[in-house]
């Protein structure tokens, strides 16, 4: 299993993709992988590191890809406060439609039911 799924068609004016982690390892462990898959694709990137970090301040990382490496100072933390209804809505429609991932992830058995019911984890 990967830990991370690249989704391209997001709904944002912000960014253009989404990285979700899939289990407890963290996708910013595979960056180069993750290049290699968006090779030749000038982006802003979001990742959501919810089943490897949990519900933490360091939830949201957003960074930029010039279309061959990711320019690690662009790297950014999402804090709660710049966090809009707009990317949690990408998350949780996410999530929602694929369960399964809480399993292997940091999350308590709480917020696994919590996601597996289609509630929001903020």
């Amino acid at each position: 299993m990967g830990s991370y799924v690249i989704q391209n068609e997001v709904n944002s004016e912000t960014f253009d993709c989404m990285v979700f982690s899939t289990y407890y390892v963290s996708p910013v462990e595979n960056l180069t992988e993750i290049e290699e898959e968006l090779k030749g694709q000038r982006l802003t990137v979001l990742f959501d590191l919810l089943m490897s970090n949990g519900v933490t301040q360091n939830r949201y990382i957003v960074g930029e890809f010039n279309g061959a490496h990711f320019v690690y100072p662009s790297f950014l933390i999402i804090t709660p406060e710049e966090k809009t209804l707009e990317i949690q809505k990408q998350s949780a429609e996410f999530y929602t439609k694929f369960p399964d991932y809480v399993e292997n992830s940091v999350l308590s058995q709480y917020q696994q039911n919590m996601i597996k019911k289609g509630i929001k984890l903020s």
